[in-house]
């Protein structure tokens, strides 16, 4: 699991060297594959990346030399800088591909973004940057907000964002980790992904905070120089079983993925009708919930070449190229029938019109 650290003002940290190497050492004790970091500066934003989290020792004034002989693992984002605002601070777990373009922060459209979490997108396609899914969230939320991450994002997140007005976005939906802490002396609050992390950050830059608590599911934060400026509540689209296999592991516990139940024939009648009602999906009765089964009921009995297909990355896939992945893929990707409805495997009678 990816390992978040929010620092919601910097205008009294007397040492960014030793928040951003203490933050990177507590990252390091279980992320291997990145750690990164933006902090809000009086000259925009600044942050550095690396992909050796271990030997990442000090922080905005270290020299920067592109040698010739060896592997660049390190990134520097903006100009150097006093720090007025928020700081983003993450470790990475990679679920793709190891490299410095997907080890966050990410940035585009003047978003920088770091986030905790699995997601799949299941909207309109977009030309991608990186191979994260990351991606997905950042490029929702330039384009059309949070209501866009709720609108076309399966999976879980916890992230922080800033965009380009300088507002500092924390969000958490039901399932990621998020725990939060109050600090007098720094003027601020602290978030992340684990309790003692927040105590121990604090404790390395001798100042004190109050006891940690875990921020309430679906919950969205904004802040301006430090200062909270709304607090109000989502709605996530949910998860496939697909992804709830994903983040299971990650997270140190289960995801509950209720199991289907077979419904009376009474009941199947007064219910809006599916478009197969004969069968649930063949000997899987007890692996999937009620809108997966209908999902790949009309997968397998419905689908052609007629529709259209996207992969979890969001990448074009051919009819044949989809019915040759097992069911837990297929669940993972979005179909959009011929009249441009999505046959939705998380809301199945919900038939909103692709790309609305």
């Amino acid at each position: 699991m990816c390992k978040l650290l929010i620092l919601t003002n910097t205008q009294k940290v007397k040492s960014m060297k030793a928040l951003v190497s203490t933050a990177a050492k507590l990252c390091a004790e279980s992320e291997r594959d990145g750690f990164g970091y933006f902090v809000q500066t009086s000259s925009g934003v600044y942050g550095e990346k690396t992909l050796r989290p271990a030997s990442f020792a000090y922080s905005m004034h270290r020299p920067d030399k592109n040698i010739p002989f060896s592997s660049r693992a390190y990134e520097r984002i903006g100009k150097r800088a006093k720090g007025v605002g928020a700081a983003v601070f993450h470790g990475r777990t990679s679920t793709n591909e190891v490299s410095l373009r997907n080890t966050h922060p990410i940035a585009k459209h003047g978003w920088t973004l770091c986030h905790n979490g699995v997601v799949s997108d299941h909207g309109p396609a977009y030309t991608r940057n990186t191979t994260n899914d990351t991606e997905h969230i950042v490029e929702r939320l330039a384009t059309g907000g949070i209501e866009s991450v709720e609108k076309y994002l399966t999976g879980y997140y916890a992230f922080g964002a800033l965009d380009p007005h300088g507002i500092l976005h924390v969000v958490k939906d039901s399932t990621a980790n998020l725990f939060v802490s109050w600090s007098e002396e720094l003027d601020s609050y602290v978030f992340a992904t684990k309790e003692d992390h927040i105590t121990r950050l604090c404790d390395s830059l001798a100042v004190s905070c109050s006891v940690p608590a875990a921020v309430n599911d679906n919950t969205h934060l904004t802040f301006r120089r430090g200062e909270l400026q709304s607090h109000t509540s989502i709605e996530p689209r949910g998860y496939t079983r697909n992804e709830a296999s994903w983040s299971s592991a990650s997270l140190g516990r289960a995801l509950d993925v209720p199991a289907a139940k077979s419904q009376p024939a009474k009941q199947a009648k007064q219910a809006k009708p599916p478009i197969v009602t004969e069968r649930w999906f063949p000997t899987k009765q007890d692996q999937y919930t009620v809108d997966e089964q209908l999902f790949l009921l009309e997968i397998e009995q419905k689908a052609d070449s007629s529709y259209s297909f996207k992969d979890y990355k969001g990448n074009l896939l051919s009819y044949r190229d989809f019915i040759n992945l097992e069911p837990e893929e297929q669940l993972c990707c979005t179909v959009v029938r011929p009249d441009g409805t999505i046959c939705d495997q998380v809301n199945y009678y919900s038939e909103e019109l692709f790309g609305s």
